[in-house]
């Protein structure tokens, strides 16, 4: 016993080093570092410096390790984190502290210089090797515009490695008005720094700038998981691979953004930029005095379509004329904004004549010509004839507003005097009659059979749902014998969520992996169900992006998202 504490004497006295280290003591601004807090024993309350000056990218990361030497025990414990500086300069990471055998102990501060840029290196930490191989780029169209002129914003991925829980952190475009543009996910291979790269568009915006000057866009930040081969292999002889949580930052974009020339630009200049037309329509040109016509005004074409107002358009005092009724039809694509604005007004003559409609002008800045564009549309007349209805007594030509009903777009009389007792005689026993009757006790009969169950609900009120499922599972398979894997693994995971969505009636853009999840556990699906379903779900988000295909066996996944479904409608 005496023997084992004199061996034990210098693990106490002297074996409580606590150290900080770092990966690197020069980085760049746009790299990051791995520090590491180790402690040469068992320890606990551990309390690291503050980061102050840098982002906090992963940690802490937690590992313990014992091990018998010769008789002798030791321990160690290892705290991790991943940094990324905020700023350059020369900063310094403070003590961090922990409690071990009654005492607190602390390790030496380190300075950290922080330049401009990324400096050349090539640690092969796990870390390391997800920032060499997965990348985030941003770029515009356009990086010099006009006010008011539409740009488009691209974020392309490019990755080496497979990875998986893709997630966009929030960004806020100040000085734009901003519309994010579907994109379809599709990864493709490509060129990037002279290496073959599989990329996707992973976020499109359109951007209108509202602001004159340099304007700064701030990148986007992405959180992923990648997988990082190990060069080991497990019991079953396979590769094995660590997943790496990597939050990815975009490059910052600075578009100049230039004021619209003050030469040749109109008083009452609409605030229209990009190329445009301008159209007027009457339905028709020759009516009666209280009859209706359609009078539209269209502008369509390309540009800031979207934050437009329609030309105002001032009538003759003679003409009634109802509020518009607007039916815009404008598209936001990755080719920018386009389609049109169109307002249809209803217009009632009151007298009869000849009535000059108003000419109708638009104004507008075209960016490529550089000029000022003004449109005027063609004058249009309309003939106003005898009145709708005979009467000697020419005052009850003339009837107010409050006696005209809107029906269907157009403009009818309403019928203050009918012959009741008529009408009664016409209605009781016709087949109008009978089929009123009649319906209240079909939808009782099939109440009944629909509550008793020999009704599906898919079969009374709408297409069977499997057979939608079968049908996109056939437009899957033409998919994967034509070789195009990554949109097959699209199309089975649009499959799982149009299920769960259609199938339990939720928006499909509320769905997520928590709630597909929540639906199917209240709706009663067994949990060995509920688990492979979200594990197909979790499988085929990651082979969409997957850099390597031969190991995925394809038929599985098409089998096994159709014997899921099956289940679940067995199940029910």
């Amino acid at each position: 016993m005496r023997l084992f504490l004199l061996f034990m004497l210098p693990q106490i006295f002297f074996g409580q080093n606590f150290e900080a280290q770092v990966s690197t003591k020069k980085v760049g601004l746009n790299d990051s570092f791995e520090i590491s807090f180790t402690l040469d024993d068992n320890g606990r309350n551990f309390s690291p410096p503050p980061f102050s000056d840098f982002h906090v990218l992963r940690g802490p990361s937690k590992s313990s390790s014992t091990s018998i030497v010769n008789g002798v025990m030791s321990q160690q414990l290892t705290f991790t984190y991943v940094l990324r500086p905020k700023n350059t300069g020369v900063f310094t990471i403070l003590p961090a502290s922990i409690k071990s055998k009654g005492n607190t102990i602390g390790t030496q501060p380190i300075t950290i210089q922080v330049e401009k840029g990324s400096v050349s290196k090539k640690p092969n930490t796990p870390y390391d090797i997800v920032a060499r191989k997965v990348h985030l780029v941003a770029k515009v169209n356009k990086s010099k515009c006009y006010v008011g002129e539409p740009i488009i914003l691209t974020y392309q991925l490019y990755f080496n490695l497979n990875i998986r829980n893709i997630s966009q952190n929030s960004i806020k475009y100040s000085g734009f008005w901003a519309n994010d543009i579907d994109v379809t996910g599709d990864a493709k291979k490509t060129r990037y720094k002279n290496e073959d790269y599989n990329s996707v568009v992973i976020k499109q915006v359109v951007l209108i700038p509202q602001k004159t000057g340099s304007q700064t866009i701030n990148g986007l930040s992405l959180d992923l998981v990648a997988s990082v081969p190990t060069n080991k292999r497990d019991f079953f002889n396979m590769m094995t691979s660590e997943s790496v949580n990597y939050t990815l930052n975009s490059n910052n974009i600075v578009v100049d953004v230039l004021e619209l020339p003050s030469m040749g630009k109109p008083k009452d200049f609409s605030g229209a930029v990009g190329s445009f037309s301008l159209k007027t329509k009457l339905d028709k040109d020759s009516i009666n005095v209280n009859e209706s016509i359609i009078f539209s005004v269209e502008v369509s074409g390309s540009g800031n379509l979207n934050l437009l107002t329609a030309p105002s358009v001032n009538f003759d005092d003679a003409l009634e004329v109802f509020d518009p009724k607007n039916s815009d039809n404008i598209k936001i694509t990755s080719r920018g904004v386009s389609g049109y604005k169109k307002e249809e007004y209803i217009v009632v003559p009151r007298n009869r004549g000849v009535y000059s409609l108003p000419i109708v002008d638009f104004n507008f800045f075209n960016p490529k010509t550089e000029k000022y564009v003004v449109l005027n549309a063609n004058p249009k007349t309309i003939k106003v004839g005898g009145a709708r209805f005979d009467n000697d007594n020419d005052t009850e030509r003339f009837v107010t507003k409050e006696k005209i009903g809107l029906i269907s777009e157009d403009i009818r009389f309403i019928q203050t005097n009918y012959e009741s007792a008529s009408f009664s005689k016409r209605f009781a026993f016709s087949i109008v009659f009978y089929i009123l009757v009649f319906i209240p006790f079909l939808i009782l009969f099939l109440s009944i059979l629909y509550k008793k169950g020999y009704l599906n609900k898919y079969i009374s009120f709408g297409p069977n749902l499997f057979q939608l499922v079968h049908k996109r599972l056939v437009s899957a398979r033409k998919l994967l014998e034509n070789g195009d894997y990554q949109k097959f693994y699209s199309e089975l995971l649009d499959i799982l969520f149009m299920y769960v969505s259609t199938k339990f009636s939720i928006e499909k853009v509320a769905l997520g992996t928590e709630k597909i999840k929540e639906v199917l556990i209240i709706n009663n699906i067994p949990q060995d169900i509920v688990m492979d379903y979200l594990d197909a779900i979790k499988r085929l988000e990651l082979y969409r992006y997957s850099a390597h295909e031969e190991n995925i066996r394809m038929d599985d996944l098409y089998t096994g998202v159709l014997d899921l479904i099956n289940k679940i409608e067995k199940s029910q």
